[in-house]
């Protein structure tokens, strides 16, 4: 390989271009250029121009370098129809060093291809290959040179303020630009489709959208200008609404993360990027603490030669065999002390105050459990969470210290179906404690009276009453409050309607593909205006007498727990019973049952409570920890003739 200057040999010889560029937006300029050099170099020589190897977006580092060095093999191999590779220097061939070029050079040149270097004087002789490693180490220290300035600016960038702690901006957010003196200027909205538009930070009314590129067809976006600051703040109505059910759904209800994307997809509601919801997306909005206000940064690491680090950027340690194995390195788990958190206190009542230290918990404890590569409890790897038996695992029996589980018997043909307790089928009984394998407790009694229990407490908890009519009132006041102008949207919408008519009337003037993208366009702005108008059509609002009524009607009707689980949820339902019911002891051969329950003093001052606690004749209490008594009773069950009940007996 010698200089272009010096080489008069190549004459007739027929060549292939090798173009390449790191990134997208250098498509229309870099490669143009490149190949324009190189055409001009073959002409000048009398070569034959037999193709080009384009290899737009790709860094010097990508696999994809030596994927393409493959397929020009193969060619020669095939078809034989070229004989030079040219390429504009050395470092538009690699980035990932004298070793790696060399080997290039080498297989192409045992194919019979041989490698021409444009723009680098290789001197002739034996030199040339010590020359070749400088040219081809410093393009790979130029790499590093760029890595090592762009992790560091990032980085910079983050602790400023100048940019978010990430890269796409989380569902349900949008970015809030602050002028130098801290003064709002506008938000800006990304929609599934990445394209992005600049909206009044008031009124949420747009102020400037950007499409697609015309020639590359990538999204265009506004560029940060210097002095922007910018703050994570709520995004749509309907995407705050949206996370929001996902955290009240899996914390209040209990619901998994897979059925919550079945009720989204079922709901007709597009994931962040568009498609249907999955598992996964789920399980990352549940797990994302931005929703706590709080942005987590630094948590991995996938650079190639850096990585980031609040004193500077950190050498990444990649070996050269994932350097040269994976189109992009695999994430690395950074140690905590490596973690950056970034306040948003905008985000920081996102949720509900009564969700907040729910989701606080998990995600604290799923951080843990990533860390020390820990799988959840067993408890939080039920498969039967949705169950309607509350008691599962809480009743234990008496004869073998086993828990009870729940039993579904009956229901065939039409008939009744019943619910009972009763030992796993696959427990082995001990010949010292002889029990009928077959004896089941029945569920509905059981449950009624650990239930009533429960629902005395809740509605004699002081002040509660007063505080459910007040949080009514506040949202009563709030919907009132932030009501859009819907006269305005409906406007809007019939003016979209408009332009959509005019486009297709105009479909043979202005073309069929630009017709198409505009209309496009105008239906995703219509589908924007009619989730606004169904998400603030008015609500009737309640009176006070209403709401006191409603709190009322609420609050009495937790008998059972149907009931308890419909207006609590499940979640707060098994919060409940691991607080206050001790323990829950069967005897299966004496049919009886004794519980035992950790009750707040205040729950025995109301007369339901003086009412529910003389049903015990011989109940007693004694203090337990924490200012709550301990209230201990057996109750027995009678089963015989189809006819369950639960009577209550004198404690042993």
């Amino acid at each position: 390989m010698t200089s272009q200057n010096e080489r008069d040999d190549l004459g007739g010889m027929k060549y292939i271009n090798w173009v390449r560029c790191s990134t997208r937006g250098q498509v229309d300029t870099s490669i143009e250029d490149q190949l324009t050099l190189l055409n001009t170099y073959g002409e000048r020589r009398g070569m034959i121009h037999a193709g080009d190897a384009r290899l737009d977006g790709v860094s010097g580092l990508h696999p994809r370098v030596h994927e393409q060095v493959g397929e020009l093999i193969d060619r020669k191999k095939e078809k034989n129809d070229f004989d030079v590779v040219l390429v504009h220097d050395f470092s538009r061939l690699t980035r990932m060093g004298a070793l790696d070029g060399a080997h290039i050079e080498y297989v192409l040149r045992d194919a019979g291809i041989e490698l021409v270097s444009v723009m680098d004087n290789v001197p002739p002789g034996e030199f040339a290959d010590v020359f070749k490693s400088l040219k081809l180490t410093a393009a790979n220290q130029q790499s590093k040179a760029i890595a090592l300035a762009t992790t560091r600016g990032a980085m910079t960038a983050i602790l400023s303020g100048r940019v978010p702690h990430c890269n796409n901006t989380p569902y349900g957010t949008d970015r809030l630009v602050l002028a130098p003196n801290g003064q709002p200027r506008f938000l800006l909205h990304d929609f599934a489709d990445r394209t992005q538009q600049k909206l009044d930070p008031k009124t949420r009314t747009v102020l400037e959208a950007f499409g697609r590129n015309a020639k590359s067809g990538s999204p265009n976006h506004y560029r940060m200008q210097r002095g922007d600051q910018v703050v994570l703040v709520p995004g749509a109505p309907e995407q705050v609404a949206v996370v929001r059910m996902i955290y009240e759904l899996h914390h209040t209800q209990g619901w998994g993360e897979h059925r919550i994307a079945k009720e989204l997809n079922d709901q007709g509601v597009p994931a962040p990027r568009g498609g249907p919801w999955s598992s996964r997306t789920a399980h990352i909005i549940l797990t994302n603490p931005i929703y706590l206000g709080q942005g987590l940064t630094n948590q991995t690491a996938a650079g190639r030669h850096f990585m980031r680090s609040k004193d500077g950027p950190q050498p990444a340690n990649r070996s050269h065999q994932e350097l040269s194995k994976y189109r992009q390195p695999p994430r690395r788990l950074r140690t905590e002390d490596e973690w950056v958190w970034v306040q948003q206190p905008a985000l920081a009542e996102f949720l509900p105050a009564a969700i907040r230290p729910l989701a606080k918990a998990e995600q604290e404890d799923f951080r843990r459990r990533r860390l020390t590569r820990t799988r959840p409890t067993p408890k939080q790897q039920d498969r039967h969470r949705e169950t309607s038996f509350i008691l599962k695992r809480r009743l234990t029996c008496a004869q073998t210290g086993r828990p009870l589980t729940g039993r579904t018997c009956g229901g065939s043909k039409g008939k009744k179906r019943f619910r009972y307790y009763g030992l796993t089928k696959g427990f082995g009984y001990p010949a010292s404690k002889p029990i009928a394998p077959t004896k089941l407790l029945p569920a509905e009694p059981i449950e009624q009276l650990v239930v009533k229990q429960l629902a005395v407490v809740i509605r004699s908890m002081p002040q509660l009453l007063p505080a459910v009519k007040e949080r009514l009132r506040q949202e009563q006041v709030s919907r009132s409050e932030h009501q859009p102008d819907l006269e305005a949207l409906r406007r809007q919408r019939q003016q979209l309607h408009d332009q959509i008519n005019f486009v297709v009337d105009e479909l043979p003037t202005i073309g069929r593909e630009a017709a198409k993208a505009k209309a496009n366009e105008l239906a995703v702005r219509l589908d924007q205006v009619e989730s606004q108008i169904r998400q603030h059509t008015p609500k009737p609002v309640l009176s006070d007498k209403e709401i006191d009524r409603r709190v009322e009607t609420v609050l009495g009707a937790v008998g059972d727990s149907v009931d308890l689980m419909r207006h609590l949820g499940r979640s707060v339902l098994e919060r409940l019973l691991d607080l206050l019911l001790g323990k829950a002891v069967v005897d299966l051969n004496s049919r009886t049952v004794e519980l035992e329950f950790r009750l707040p003093t205040w729950a025995l001052e109301s007369p339901e409570s003086v009412s529910l606690a003389l049903c015990h004749d011989s109940m007693t209490s004694r203090e337990a920890d924490g200012g709550m008594l301990l209230i201990r009773y057996r109750a027995f069950w009678i089963n015989s003739d189809g006819i369950m009940y639960i009577g209550y007996g004198k404690a042993a």
